[in-house]
């Protein structure tokens, strides 16, 4: 089908009990305006998870500050599966953004293609369906602080403070692409597992910590899996490599447990 451009109202929804806000707004869908706004309705933070732990992540990484607008095209099938996203413009709403939003644009490609929207209103919210497949232009995310007090006080706190309930914390919010190298990692993990470790009676840091040495092991793996499969790798290290794939697998795992996280494999 070929997208027809329209307008309609936008809708906002924010995060319950988080510092962040996703809106979502429809100026462009093959369909009328009553399709329009159901697919705005639907498309709620909860039905989102995987675009709001991008968000997420560029909102931490970033010093807990900036806020972006991302103009997006994709294909809904009449199952509420997205394919083919594609960011076509992500602008910082203060002007040239500090950091570079390569890996922000990805993240929201890749996040949009895993989703789909239920079919059936949930505790979330409406659901979405259509008779046919939807192409869909100019659909509008606005990334944005749900709380600016929130945010003052998430930049005072950075140490130690956890922004709202992670939307997919158990993929990992590390963002080095590729990862660091091992001895950078091993001294990080370190000095995680020791800051967690000593912090158990105070939450906000406690949480923090651990959360960060489940990443940083999310990196490690994601590090030795990548070395493992060089095919010029002599067999002596390949057999080193496994064993400390099999002992940070392990190690992840254990700490998973511990943020109620399954690890992705």
């Amino acid at each position: 089908m070929t997208a027809a451009r329209g307008v309609s109202s936008g809708r906002r929804a924010s995060i319950p009990a988080a510092a962040i806000a996703l809106a979502a707004i429809v100026t462009g869908c093959t369909a009328g305006t009553e399709v329009r706004a159901g697919l705005a309705n639907a498309a709620v933070p909860a039905h989102l998870p995987l675009v709001r732990a991008c968000w997420e992540k560029e909102f931490e990484a970033a010093g807990f500050r900036g806020e972006y607008r991302a103009t997006v095209s994709f294909v809904v099938e009449p199952n509420g599966r997205i394919r083919h996203a594609k960011v076509k413009k992500l602008a910082s709403e203060e002007g040239a953004p500090e950091r570079d939003l390569a890996p922000f644009r990805a993240c929201i490609e890749g996040a949009l293609d895993e989703t789909r929207l239920p079919r059936e209103d949930d505790e979330n919210g409406p659901g979405f369906s259509s008779s046919s497949e939807l192409a869909v232009e100019n659909y509008v995310f606005a990334f944005v602080d749900g709380s600016s007090e929130a945010r003052a006080e998430a930049a005072r706190r950075s140490e130690n403070v956890l922004i709202g309930p992670r939307a997919d914390r158990c993929q990992g919010l590390y963002s080095h692409d590729p990862p660091r190298d091992e001895v950078d990692l091993y001294t990080e993990i370190g000095e995680a597992d020791s800051a967690w470790s000593l912090s158990k009676e105070q939450p906000d840091p406690y949480a923090r910590f651990l959360q960060k040495a489940y990443d940083l092991r999310l990196e490690l793996l994601d590090r030795l899996r990548r070395e493992v499969d060089d095919p010029d790798l002599p067999d002596a290290n390949r057999k080193k490599l496994r064993s400390a794939i099999e002992e940070a697998e392990t190690r992840v795992k254990a700490i998973g447990a511990a943020i109620g996280c399954t690890p992705p494999t």
